[in-house]
């Protein structure tokens, strides 16, 4: 073995490590925030409502579907033939939102997006658009559901119109496209579209999960609240989770403390079940 084999060996080695240490330290975080979620709950109470527990779980992995299927949206109309399986890199990065950056998300976004045939540059691209895709519409849909819970019906009406042409127009400009690509005005929408449904889901899964603690929450707070709770989250960058952000916001909107801490629960557990599963998906996809 001559010493350039060797070297790109040990640089493999180090980055397997490296890759193995973050996955460990990601979980270990998550299950930290899991236990400390624990202590605070009353776990009796919400195991004796089971069968709506089942219906938020399986809503919030409606929300993750929705997701992936806007991801796998995006990726194509960069790289028509990219691979069918691309949406498993979404569900492959969740577990790193819980490191103190998102640039562990976006790298191992990018990553595993590589593994399924995308490469850096693309998924790169790829991820401005979703994060932008997600903003506006998280964005839409908390303001149009403020003005809603104040009955202010005409000012949602012109938030919702002046969101969606804002985004129209300022799409280009926003994510800084540097892959010569025309994103047509209906792809726009479609986008838009997608996420859309996405926090619509989201939404229902937390007016249940409200509805197990016996808070009476609103459907359209419930929508609203967690459509910027989340949005807030991304936004703060060096927040793992965007942890304290999501939580200030949500209490902006009236929800209260208990249901905060059970919503965080659910979605940790989801991020630590999807995460590793998503993982092993690449491993054989790539082997078949």
């Amino acid at each position: 073995m001559d010493n350039r084999t060797r070297s790109q060996t040990i640089r493999r080695w180090l980055l397997a490590l490296l890759q193995l240490v973050l996955a460990v330290a990601a979980l270990w975080f998550a299950v930290w925030q899991i236990s400390g979620y624990t202590r605070s709950l009353d776990l009796h109470l919400i195991s004796e409502q089971w069968p709506l527990l089942v219906v938020v779980g399986v809503l919030y992995s409606g929300f993750y579907i929705a997701l992936a299927v806007h991801w796998q949206f995006i990726t194509r109309l960069l790289e028509p033939n990219v691979s069918k399986y691309q949406w498993l890199a979404l569900f492959a990065a969740q577990p790193y939102k819980y490191l103190p950056s998102s640039f562990f998300t976006f790298t191992f976004r990018a990553k595993y997006a590589k593994q399924l045939g995308l490469g850096f540059k693309k998924s790169s691209v790829a991820q401005l658009i979703e994060n932008f895709s997600m903003l506006a519409s998280a964005a839409i849909l908390a303001v149009c559901s403020w003005f809603i819970l104040e009955e202010k019906w005409l000012l949602a009406g012109a938030a919702f119109v002046g969101g969606i042409g804002t985004f129209i127009l300022t799409f280009d400009v926003a994510v800084k496209i540097k892959i010569k690509i025309h994103i047509s005005v209906r792809a726009r929408l479609i986008m838009l579209g997608v996420v859309s449904v996405a926090w619509l889901i989201a939404g229902a899964a937390f007016f249940f999960a409200a509805l197990i603690l016996g808070d009476a929450l609103q459907p359209i707070n419930a929508i609203g609240s967690n459509a910027a709770a989340v949005g807030g989250g991304i936004l703060a960058v060096f927040a793992p989770g965007g942890i304290g952000v999501r939580e200030f916001i949500y209490g902006l909107f009236g929800v209260s403390a208990v249901v905060i801490i059970a919503w965080r629960l659910i979605t940790a557990v989801v991020d630590l079940v999807v995460g590793p599963v998503a993982w092993l998906a690449i491993r054989f996809v790539q082997n078949k």
